[in-house]
């Protein structure tokens, strides 16, 4: 079991189609909380209903994390609370 820095900070994005082409759609984010600790962005974000959810990523100094990732770490026992 990998081991986190959980009080890092970190910013959270919502992915949004920005452009769609014919073969391929750009997206863009949109902050959606900046400067929390990566503890409580993991958090807020296993709140947030599915649809939403799934659109979110975690940018942190030790990697980027999206969808069943985050869902992951919500589970985690070793997660402060």
């Amino acid at each position: 079991m990998a081991t986190f820095e959980w009080h890092e900070q970190v910013q959270v994005q919502t992915l949004v189609p920005v452009e769609k082409k014919k073969d391929h759609q750009i997206e863009g984010g949109i902050i959606k909380w900046d400067g929390i600790d990566f503890a409580e962005a993991v958090s807020r974000s296993g709140k947030l209903p599915n649809h939403e959810r799934a659109n979110i990523v975690i940018f942190a100094p030790s990697g980027v994390y999206t969808g069943a990732q985050i869902e992951e770490l919500v589970r985690r026992s070793d997660r402060p609370k």
